[in-house]
């Protein structure tokens, strides 16, 4: 299958939102639903959750929980055989749960009357076997759900292969394209705490920030949040790193969970610039977001670099789309390059982009503190990065060039490369 005919995940299914901080104890009396569960618990967006899966049905259950507390969520499945005593059956589980356990039902019949029995019953949800990893994880993730009902918004991070490739400056022009060409509200994250840029990327001078956020002695909430936001224009936000070198900012590899999860529910797109390192709440932040682009150059030490993150990540990320890669500042003067299909072979799965080094474009705009949009960009400049915010956006997603042609564009307009 080529690039161009790859089937792209559902944008439904990508914005299913990780699962908050609880214990999931799933009883299979099936092969097929242990597998399922099993890939399920190395999914991403299953980082927060402890799960226990064990084999047995209702009946397992009821004697696992006689002496012991119940976890936030109890998923059983059942067979055919069991449908006529699976009320009783619920009834006596229902005597040994805690209040506030929810219980799920799994089984292959789908049958309207036993659906309402078990609703009746207390039960939360009934799945019909078998499922899709992805269905599996959206329907438990419904379960917690915010109140309210409101819609989650996406969230994506860019991800630099190594320092000053331009992933922040990629990273800023998208959001503002977001909000300026696509109409969709967003937020820009700046999580380089001690060195980001994205202030004056966008000529800001704002009092608080991401740091001031994270290291507060209140509860991350909605407030907190708002009072940091700057607002760049009426579509776009900046979260700012409020950059400083006098402290040691080093946050906890959860820290950034409930941020994230309040920025899906402030906007409907939140853009996080990561910085170039690997500790543990960059990784955290790359397994939680919907989506990734990797920002590299064409040179050897990014061609390793980005290898290395897809490797690693892909692995979390298994039932969502591949990530996204964007190979920058292509044809330095004098630079000796990895020629861009070369570059791009071990990435044949992964969407891609590039973007031509222009040095007075890029200059001019980082010291007027503008978007490159603003200082002028050329009209193949402003595609390349217009796809990008359409791609981390999740719209026209199957319409995206996915690497012949515009780079095939690019290596024509340098003499220096060679197909």
């Amino acid at each position: 299958m080529s690039p161009d005919q790859e089937p792209v995940a559902d944008s439904k299914d990508l914005n299913i939102a990780p699962l908050p901080r609880i214990a999931v104890q799933i009883f299979c009396q099936t092969s097929g639903l242990r597998e399922t569960a099993e890939a399920v618990a190395l999914d991403r967006r299953m980082v927060r959750t402890q799960m226990r899966i064990q084999m047995g049905g209702v009946s397992a259950a009821i004697e696992a929980y006689r002496s012991a507390p119940t976890p936030n969520l109890i998923l059983v499945e059942f067979g055919n055989d069991e449908i006529e005593t699976l009320p009783y059956a619920l009834d006596e589980l229902s005597q040994h749960c805690d209040p506030g356990t929810r219980v799920v039902l799994a089984g292959p019949v789908n049958d309207v009357q036993l659906y309402r029995e078990a609703i009746r019953r207390g039960v939360s949800d009934y799945l019909i076997l078998p499922l899709s990893p992805l269905t599996f994880i959206g329907a438990l993730a419904e379960l917690f759900r915010p109140k309210s009902g409101q819609r989650l918004g996406r969230c994506v991070a860019f991800v630099p292969a190594k320092g000053g490739c331009g992933s922040s400056t990629i990273a800023h022009n998208v959001a503002w394209l977001m909000g300026e060409r696509l109409s969709m509200p967003a937020i820009i994250v700046d999580a380089d705490l001690p060195f980001g840029t994205a202030a004056l990327n966008f000529n800001q001078d704002p009092l608080n920030g991401l740091a001031d956020v994270l290291f507060s002695q209140e509860k991350v909430d909605v407030n907190i949040l708002e009072r940091s936001l700057s607002k760049i224009t009426d579509s776009l936000s900046l979260l700012s790193a409020s950059p400083s070198i006098e402290r040691a900012l080093d946050p906890t590899t959860s820290a950034f969970d409930d941020v994230i999860d309040i920025l899906r529910l402030t906007a409907p797109m939140t853009i996080i610039d990561l910085p170039h390192q690997w500790s543990g709440w960059v990784q955290r932040v790359a397994a939680t977001c919907d989506d990734l682009v990797i920002v590299a150059e064409p040179e050897l030490v990014s061609l390793r670099s980005a290898k290395q993150i897809i490797d690693h990540v892909i692995r979390m990320r298994s039932h969502d789309r591949p990530v996204g890669l964007l190979i920058n500042k292509i044809g330095v003067p004098k630079r000796p390059e990895i020629p861009v299909e070369k570059f791009l072979k071990p990435f044949s799965s992964c969407p891609n982009f590039a973007i031509p080094f222009d040095a007075a474009l890029f200059g001019t705009a980082a010291n007027n503190g503008q978007m490159i949009f603003e200082a002028g960009a050329s009209s193949s400049i402003e595609k390349t990065i217009l796809d990008v915010a359409r791609f981390v956006g999740g719209r026209n997603q199957n319409n995206i060039t996915k690497a012949k042609r515009p780079i095939a564009e690019l290596l024509n307009r340098f003499v220096g490369f060679r197909r």
